[in-house]
C-alpha cells in the first residue's frame, strides 16, 4: 500500500469532465498448463460498507444529505484515512455463456471475456455518480464563482484527494478487455469466472471550517493496481451432451459455435467442478474513464 503523500499544489484542480483513455498490455502467448483437479479458491466477500458519521457543529446529524447540499453551495474538501484503504477482488461470478464440447476430439478455441467495473459509495452515490442532484443543486460538480473561488462539491473533492495522495487520477468507471486460447476436452463444459479488483478508499468529507463534516465516507473504485483474475472452470457433461444428441437441432438454450463448441447456460450456482485453472491472458486491454 503506498503511503499517502502531503499535497504539494493546491492550486491544481481536478478536471470535472470524465476523459476516456485506453491502455493496452501485449503480453506474450502462454501456453495455458493443465487444469488442476484441486478446489478453487474460496469466493471472496465483499467488504461491507461501513455507516457514515455526518455531524453539524459537533452535533450528530441524522443523514449524511445536509453534508452533500453544504458540500454544493459553499465547497468541501475529502480527507484521506491512511488506515482505511484496501485493495481486494470481488466475488467470483460467471462471465457470459458456457462453452459445451459434444465431440470425441479435443477443441481449441479463442476467446474473449470483457470485465466492467463502476465505482460504488456509501452517500447514496453522492461521488461515485457523474450527476446527482438534491434540491436542484448539484451535489457533486465542480462549480466556479466570481471567477477566482472555486467551489468543490463532493465528487471534485474526493478527485483532488485521491491525485493529491497516489499521484494519479481516480478511475470511476473501468472495462478490461481479455484474450485467451483454451482447449475443451470431449465431453466437457468450461465456465469463465471472473472476479473483479478493486480499491477502497475512506475518509472524512466537510468543510475547511470543519463545522459540517461526514466520517467513514467509502468509495470503492476499479483497481489501478491489480488486474482482475478470470478463471475457468471445467465440469463433466456427458449428460448435457446426451441431451443435446437425443433433442438434436430443437435443444432449447444450445446455440452452435463456428468453431464445433456449443453454447450454453452455466451451471447452477454451487455445482462443483471437476477442474479449474486461473488463465493469463495473451492479450489485454484497459479502458478507464
Amino acid at each position: 500500500m503506498p503511503v499517502p503523500r502531503r499535497k504539494r499544489n493546491r492550486s491544481s484542480l481536478p478536471r470535472t469532465r470524465r476523459t476516456l483513455t485506453r491502455r493496452a498490455l501485449l503480453l506474450p502467448v502462454v501456453s495455458l498448463a493443465a487444469f488442476t483437479t484441486t478446489a478453487p479458491p474460496a469466493a471472496a466477500e465483499t467488504p461491507p460498507m461501513p455507516a457514515v458519521r455526518a455531524y453539524d457543529q459537533g452535533k450528530p446529524l441524522s443523514s449524511y444529505e445536509p453534508v452533500l447540499r453544504h458540500c454544493a453551495r459553499a465547497g468541501c474538501s475529502f480527507h484521506i484515512q491512511p488506515d482505511g484503504n484496501r485493495e481486494y477482488t470481488t466475488a467470483v461470478r460467471p462471465v457470459g455463456n458456457a462453452i459445451l464440447n459434444c465431440t470425441n476430439a479435443d477443441i481449441t478455441t479463442r476467446r474473449t471475456v470483457t470485465l466492467e467495473t463502476s465505482s460504488t459509495d456509501n452517500i447514496g452515490g453522492g461521488i461515485s455518480e457523474s450527476s446527482r442532484t438534491e434540491d436542484g443543486i448539484s451535489a457533486v460538480t465542480q462549480i466556479s464563482s466570481n471567477g477566482n473561488n472555486v467551489v468543490l462539491g463532493a465528487t471534485a473533492a474526493f478527485q483532488q484527494a485521491y491525485q493529491a495522495t497516489w499521484s494519479h487520477q481516480w478511475v470511476s468507471r473501468h472495462t478490461e478487455v481479455t484474450e485467451y486460447t483454451i482447449t475443451v476436452k470431449p465431453h466437457d463444459m468450461v465456465v469463465f469466472n471472473a472476479a473483479n479488483a478493486m480499491t477502497r478508499t475512506k475518509g472524512r468529507l466537510g468543510d475547511d471550517r470543519g463545522a459540517m463534516y461526514a466520517d467513514e465516507v467509502t468509495v470503492d473504485s476499479p483497481s489501478t493496481t491489480n488486474p482482475s483474475i478470470v478463471q475457468a472452470q471445467s465440469f463433466a457433461a456427458h449428460d448435457r451432451c446426451a441431451n443435446v444428441r437425443s433433442q438434436g437441432g430443437a435443444a432449447r438454450g444450445v446455440t452452435a459455435d463456428p468453431d464445433g463448441l456449443l453454447l450454453i447456460a452455466p451451471p447452477p450456482s454451487g455445482t462443483k467442478p471437476s477442474s479449474w485453472l486461473t488463465l493469463t491472458p495473451e492479450r489485454r486491454r484497459v479502458f478507464d474513464s
